[in-house]
């Protein structure tokens, strides 16, 4: 079954290449969705897949990172 999440990524979150960042790994799980800066400086990500995966893109998200993730 498909899970949809919304994450919000705070911290020095719109820099070069985080979207494309966040992309890639979300492609390599097959999770499908959106990444678009917002006006306070965070990130905003709406996913879907399987649960799994898209725990595994939060984790990812905070491995690489140490922003604050919350979804």
């Amino acid at each position: 079954m498909l899970k949809r999440a919304n994450i919000s990524i705070k911290g020095n979150v719109q820099m070069a290449g985080f979207r494309t960042f966040i992309g890639n790994i979300a492609d390599s799980l097959t999770v499908t969705g959106f990444a678009e800066n917002q006006e306070d400086g965070s990130v905003k990500v709406v996913c879907e897949g399987e649960e799994e995966k898209i725990k595994e893109l939060i984790k990812a998200i905070k491995e690489k990172n140490t922003f604050l993730c919350s979804y």
